[in-house]
């Protein structure tokens, strides 16, 4: 029991973490050279094609990582959703929390991670989880 209050805390620091950062509105852009500081943009006018928002960047990921998710909560590793490694499900889940659409998709995988933790596992330890095929 102990490992899911763990898990659970966890992600309820965490979550609670994202939401109660504070935003400068500020959004630096990255090029091929690496980050560029804000307000510095318009002097690389050359490179401005090269330059990618991280604001549209952020939308294309957060479209992906929801489009990985099943019905039933699992946020899958590809598109074709055969596998899921809950690290990295939860290392999504956590992204997802950066935008208010991504709250009920995490809502979901945490509802389905629980209800889907081993009670006991093969090793007799209760509260552990195993990749999903």
């Amino acid at each position: 029991m102990r490992a899911f209050g763990r898990v659970l805390a966890t992600m309820l620091i965490v979550s609670l973490g994202l939401f109660l950062m504070p935003s400068t509105g500020n959004i630096p852009t990255v090029g091929k050279r690496g980050a560029v500081p804000y307000g510095t943009a318009p002097q690389l006018a050359g490179d401005a094609r090269e330059l990618i928002s991280l604001a549209s960047a952020k939308e294309e990921e957060l479209v992906y990582l929801l489009s990985l998710q099943d019905e039933n909560g699992i946020i899958a590793q590809t598109p074709g959703h055969m596998i899921s490694i809950p690290y990295f499900s939860n290392l999504a889940a956590m992204a997802m929390l950066g935008d208010p659409r991504g709250h009920a998709p995490v809502l979901s995988y945490m509802n389905w991670y629980v209800t889907h933790l081993n009670r006991p596992d093969k090793y007799n330890v209760t509260g552990t989880m195993y990749d999903w095929k």
